[in-house]
């Protein structure tokens, strides 16, 4: 459905301060950049503008709000897996050095086939909520699975990839 709002950049200008307001309310990596948020967040109210109708009640920030803070936990969600497929230590936190955009996509594309061979369900939930734009709640609540075995099947997951990559997990002391 396309919408007829016409609304000035002066209303997706004014969403920033909402924006700023989400990404403060997420404790970050430090290898995640405030700024790159910011700009995902206001990509976020940029679609939403495209369906906002003034006649709703809402104004733009607070008819966006909900797809601004769904687009960064997205965002957040891919850069910590695509870092934790790298390295992963005891502690938990992950150490994140962007090599070069060539190496990513022959990361990816290794992802990508260790996922092809899971089975359909898991590869189903796996592939939506790790690689694509998916909420985890949704898609496990869609193939009827419990938190804890879409956990499992996360870190079965990861430690599948790691392996293949020949990436050493550390053992906790």
């Amino acid at each position: 459905m396309t919408n007829d709002y016409q609304g000035s950049d002066l209303d997706i200008a004014g969403c920033m301060h909402m924006v700023r307001s989400v990404v403060a309310a997420f404790r970050l990596p430090y290898w995640i950049e405030h700024d790159d948020l910011i700009g995902e967040g206001m990509l976020a109210v940029a679609e939403a503008a495209t369906r906002y109708d003034p006649a709703g009640g809402a104004s733009l920030p607070t008819f966006a709000w909900k797809r601004v803070r769904g687009r960064i936990a997205n965002y957040l969600r891919r850069e910590y897996l695509r870092c934790n497929l790298l390295t992963d230590d005891a502690e938990g936190a992950s150490t994140c050095d962007v090599e070069e955009e060539i190496s990513d996509m022959e990361i990816l594309e290794r992802v990508r086939s260790i996922l092809s061979r899971q089975p359909v369900k898991r590869g189903m939930y796996l592939d939506s909520v790790l690689l694509g734009d998916e909420d985890a709640s949704r898609v496990r609540r869609s193939l009827a699975v419990s938190r804890g075995r879409c956990k499992r099947w996360t870190q079965a997951f990861l430690r599948e990839v790691r392996r293949e990559l020949g990436v050493r997990e550390a053992r906790a002391a």
